[in-house]
Order: structure tokens, then sequence, then C-alpha cells
């Protein structure tokens, strides 16, 4: 069976080497081949840029608009992993090396990041601002911090926190980012964005 299977592909082979020298003999043939190559090509690099321009538009559009904790709201309470993604291209625009871990068995951390030799793990709440971190939150996301090893952790959240929780951070050293600060950040980096 495997012999016979290999004849077919010997076969085939021949074949398609004929064909390709009969294309190569007949520059006609060949002509119309490279055109019509060219042609493909140039299609397919033609459509990724335009692809890319509309996202670049896009991207400029958003980051043209102010930003509140509603609109924040808005805009990924369907899909909170891509607020995740959005919190951690805010810590790029600092300076951060930040990856957004996986959806799911995430260890208590959302962003893992990077920045002058130091390890930094966040977590990420998209919540309404009347729903406040608990301490509890903040517990699992520094035991999070020491079960990888990290050297910083940072809490960011739509909402605010409890004082409890706020309590807890200051002992433990885990920053804190509320809905109002993470308002100015992100008008921070829209500013740099127009200003360039």
């Amino acid at each position: 069976m495997a012999k016979k299977g290999g004849n077919i592909n010997s076969v085939a082979l021949l074949i398609g080497f004929i064909c390709i020298c009969g294309i190569l003999s007949n520059p006609a043939v060949l002509g119309t081949l490279l055109v019509i190559i060219v042609a493909v090509i140039a299609i397919v690099v033609f459509r990724k840029q335009k692809l890319q321009k509309e996202e670049q538009l896009r991207y400029v559009e958003y980051m043209k608009c102010e930003q509140t904790i509603g609109s924040l709201i808005a805009q990924f309470h369907e899909r909170p992993t891509d607020f995740e993604e959005y919190v951690a291209e805010l810590f790029r625009f600092y300076g951060y090396d930040a990856q957004v871990t996986a959806a799911s068995n995430d260890g208590g951390k959302d962003i893992i990041m990077h920045k002058d030799g130091c390890t930094y793990v966040v977590e990420v709440k998209l919540y309404a601002t009347h729903n406040k971190i608990s301490r509890e939150k903040i517990q699992k996301l520094h035991s999070a911090m020491i079960d990888c090893n990290a050297d910083y952790s940072w809490f960011v959240t739509t909402s605010d926190f409890a004082s409890t929780a706020v309590e807890y951070a200051e002992r433990n050293g885990v920053y804190l980012i509320n809905g109002e600060i993470l308002v100015s950040m992100i008008e921070e980096r829209r500013q740099a964005f127009l200003n360039q």
C-alpha cells in the first residue's frame, strides 16, 4: 500500500516537473505566469497595508478621545480581558515590558511586567465605581507576587479600594491605582500622543 502511494507521488512529481519544464520553455506562458504572480503579491501587500492604515487611524481617533471611568466600563464590560491588554499598553507607555497572562489560571495576576531589572505583577479589575476592592483581593495579589518571586505589585481598578484594602496594601508594599489615578494616567498618555 505504501509502495502504491509512493508511486503515485513519484508520478505526480514527474508530471509537475514536465509541466514546469513546458512552462519555462514557452516564454509567453512564463511571462503571463510571472505577471499573475506579481499581481497576486501586489494585491496581498496592498490589502495588508490598507488594514494596517485603518487600524492606525482607529488608534489615532481613539487616542484623541478623553476617557472617563464610564467610557472605559462601557467599552470593555463585555470583554474584560481586552481591558487587561489596554492597561498593559498603558504601562508600556510608561516604559514597562508588559505581558498579559492567560485568561484562566492566572494565579492572581493579569499582567507580568519588567523594568530596570525588576519584575512586577499586576491585577486588573473593571468594576463599577460603587464596587470597591476588598482587602482579600489585595492579599491574593500579594500572595501572587510572593509566589512568582516578583519585586513589586500593582492593583489597577476603575473603582476604588476599601479602607481595609488600603491599609493592607500600605503595610505590604502593594501599589494601588484607582479609577481617578487611572484616568489621569490615560490622559497623560493621550496628551503625549497629541503633542508628538
